[in-house]
Order: C-alpha cells, then structure tokens, then sequence
C-alpha cells in the first residue's frame, strides 16, 4: 500500500474537478448567447417601440427615430460586452450548483497524502481519501442515473406523479 492509493485519490480529485470546470464552461457558453441575445432583444425592442409613436407630425423627428433604430440594428459592440457578462454569470451558477463536486475534488487534490510522512499528515490523508470517496460518489450516481435514466419520469404512464 502506498503510491496506488494515493494516485486513485489525486485522479479522482482531478476527474471531479474536471467534470465541474467543464459543465462550467458549457453552460457560461451556452450563457453567454443566450444573454445578450435577450439584452439585443430589449434594446430592439425599445427603439422599435420608440420609431411607432411621434410627438407631432414632424418629419425630422421621424427621420431622427428611424435612424436611431436602424443604427440599434446594426450595433455589435453591445452583443460583445454583453457576451462576456453572460459567461461569467453562467459559469459562476454552474459552479456554485455543482459546488459539492468541486470542493470534494479539490479537497481530493489539495490534502496531504499519508504517504508521504505517516505522522505528520496522516489525519489530512484521511480527508484526502473521504473527499475522494465523496467526489466518486457523486459521479458515479450522476452517471447511474443519467444512463439508465433512473429518476427519469415516464409520460406515458399516468399514474405516475411528476
């Protein structure tokens, strides 16, 4: 017993930390389009609603509202502040959802191991090793039940409760 142990638990904190970091990503992308296409949404919104209603019959007025719109059209530079932002908020939700995973899997990772000095860390390797049975827990089920989709209900059956 020694350098297996310790390279299952290391492993183990990557792969949870890993899965995390990348369910992060996925869903600050997905995000982050999602965002600003709702910020564009309102901004057109609103200058199209603007072009509808006149204060008077005046023509430069018209024009003035019209253009406004057609420039709110053809602007991109919001869409690239806003895409940042969605990101960010995203990834930040994602990460705080699956914050169990991740704080097991860096526990994993970041803890002493008992093989490298018996009596100085011993109680910080038995950390290591319980977040690391934690964070294999926590994939194991997450894959268990999304495989076999066990959880999942059925709509066909009507009986069953949702």
């Amino acid at each position: 017993m020694g350098v297996v142990p310790y390279l299952l638990t290391k492993a183990t904190g990557v792969a949870a930390v890993g899965y995390a970091i990348k369910n992060a990503n996925y869903v600050g992308k997905i995000n982050a389009d999602m965002y600003a296409t709702q910020k564009d949404a309102d901004e057109t919104t609103k200058y199209f609603n603007n072009t509808l209603y006149l204060d008077g019959l005046d023509y430069m007025d018209y024009q003035v509202k019209q253009k406004s719109f057609e420039h709110e059209l053809g602007t991109s530079y919001k869409r690239t502040i806003n895409e940042p932002i969605g990101y960010v908020k995203g990834f930040a939700n994602s990460i705080l959802s699956n914050i169990g995973l991740f704080g097991l899997g860096l526990g994993a990772i970041l803890f002493k191991s008992p093989f490298i000095s018996k009596t100085k860390y011993q109680f910080s390797g038995k950390l290591a090793g319980l977040c690391a049975i934690g964070a294999g827990l926590i994939i194991a089920k997450r894959f268990l039940t999304s495989y076999f989709a066990i959880g999942t209900p059925n709509p066909l059956r009507r009986d069953e409760k949702y």
